[in-house]
């Protein structure tokens, strides 16, 4: 980071991270995701359809209470 002039990140929780580590660095957070107000849906949104979900299976993303609402759904919309 020292021969560096500036660090991406894609959120401030790893903005006060790199900080942390290195305190006189030039930190600039640059979000990743969609514009939500230019993304829209075409089709009715379905309840019975599939669920996707793309992540690090981490525990902080979720992925065990996907799994555990899935695993009270019928066999049928598994």
């Amino acid at each position: 980071m020292a021969a560096a002039k500036f660090a991406a990140v894609v959120c401030e929780y790893d903005r006060r991270e790199v900080e942390k580590r290195v305190p006189d660095g030039r930190v600039e957070v640059v979000p990743v995701g969609l514009d939500l107000d230019a993304v829209k849906r075409i089709t009715a949104y379905d309840p019975d359809g599939p669920i996707v979900a793309v992540g690090r299976l981490v525990e902080q993303k979720g992925f065990a209470d996907l799994d555990a609402i899935g695993a009270r759904q019928k066999p049928a919309a598994r």
